[in-house]
């Protein structure tokens, strides 16, 4: 086995490591972005429809579709 010092500056381990947490990172990012903009529309909009219990469950339900649906906008746009 060879001294750490004559492998190089980075190995493929490490390279596969980086890439994958920079990946993962841009995926939060999308679906943070995506659940703050669906939390604050359909928040929006069910507080000007039901009133308080229209914001909690529109805040709610449009940070879940929010956050899934930029975050599969993001894999659909990075594949093709």
């Amino acid at each position: 086995m060879k001294p750490k010092d004559e492998l190089g500056s980075g190995s493929l381990g490490s390279e596969i490591k980086a890439d994958v947490k920079r990946e993962v990172g841009t995926w939060f990012k999308w679906a943070a972005a995506g659940a703050m903009v669906g939390a604050v529309l359909l928040g929006g909009l069910g507080a000007y429809l039901l009133g308080s219990q229209g914001l909690l469950w529109g805040a709610g339900s449009g940070a879940v579709m929010g956050g899934l649906g930029s975050w599969l906008f993001y894999l659909n746009a990075t594949t093709l």
